[in-house]
């Protein structure tokens, strides 16, 4: 996420969570899930709202001991804490693993789930599951199949 991307903590649970947040506040939106907070498909916010999740224990989020399921739990939680009902959540990096935990623990909750990353197996869900190399154009060309 680009230095100058507003930013906010977000009370989740029993911890807060650093957000950046940019796009449009009408566009779909994008979890973004990378745990050091580099959002590289952040140019995907000229048409998506991307907020890039700072996890637990890395950047300014709290330092709170975690769990992979408190993970995936963080992000249904963040989405209604920033009022959304419709999200997809993308995972890049070591995000890919909460993406999917939050995939097999909340099935559907997501309306699609993309996992970025070398070397990533499929996974069945009842959300569409986008399993790429990163691309931005591969990813966009897939959220914009939800959006229609």
């Amino acid at each position: 996420m680009p230095s100058d991307a507003p930013s906010r903590l977000i009370p989740v649970h029993d911890t807060e969570l650093r957000v950046f947040e940019s796009g449009p506040a009408d566009g779909l939106l994008v979890l973004v899930l990378d745990p050091d907070g580099t959002g590289e498909l952040t140019s995907l916010a000229s048409t998506y709202r991307m907020v890039v999740v700072e996890t637990r224990d890395h950047g300014k989020s709290d330092a709170a001991s975690w769990t992979p399921q408190q993970h995936a739990s963080d992000v249904s939680a963040v989405a209604a804490a920033l009022g959304q009902e419709r999200y997809a959540v993308l995972g890049q990096g070591a995000g890919t693993a909460i993406a999917r935990q939050h995939a097999i623990d909340a099935p559907g909750a997501a309306v699609a789930t993309v996992l970025c990353g070398d070397g990533l197996d499929s996974l069945e869900a009842p959300q569409p599951v986008l399993v790429c190399t990163g691309d931005a154009g591969e990813v966009a060309a897939f959220l914009s199949t939800l959006t229609t």
